[in-house]
């Protein structure tokens, strides 16, 4: 009688820790999930404040000043550090691009039809977010 109420004890508790680590492991899952998301969502405030800094600069400035001309770069500090020469021409005005970006492989091309930008959010395989001077949309 004993061993029966033992074995009855040792499935209860062996239960007990698998459900555990069950809802650990969906915890885990869940926290991952967050944690991409706020990701996801910084690179796209990122990409917002690059598409104000472009369109607050198109007003004084083309960016096909040239018929043909078109620019590239896969370079997001060369990139600002354009954007900036440029607001500086043009009086100084203060960038409001991000320092620290939230994003990972940017690139940017910009021709008399319009600018693109393509970037992927930091810490996400997955998630690639492109704009343009009209909309922003994730991938």
């Amino acid at each position: 009688m004993s061993s029966r109420i033992l074995r009855g004890v040792l499935i209860v508790l062996l239960s007990l820790v698998v459900a555990r680590y069950i809802w650990l492991a969906v915890a885990i899952r869940e926290t991952g999930n967050t944690v991409s998301n706020i990701q996801v969502k910084l690179a796209v405030n990122d990409v917002k404040r690059m598409r104000e800094a472009l369109d607050f600069l198109s007003g004084a400035y083309s960016p096909g000043e040239q018929e043909e001309q078109i620019y590239k770069t896969n370079n997001y500090t060369a990139f600002k550090t354009r954007m900036q020469e440029i607001a500086d021409r043009l009086g100084g005005m203060p960038m409001i691009l991000p320092d620290r970006p939230n994003f990972t492989d940017f690139s940017y091309t910009e021709s008399p039809k319009g600018y693109y930008i393509k970037v992927r959010a930091r810490g996400s395989t997955e998630t690639v977010i492109p704009a343009t001077k009209d909309r922003i949309c994730y991938e």
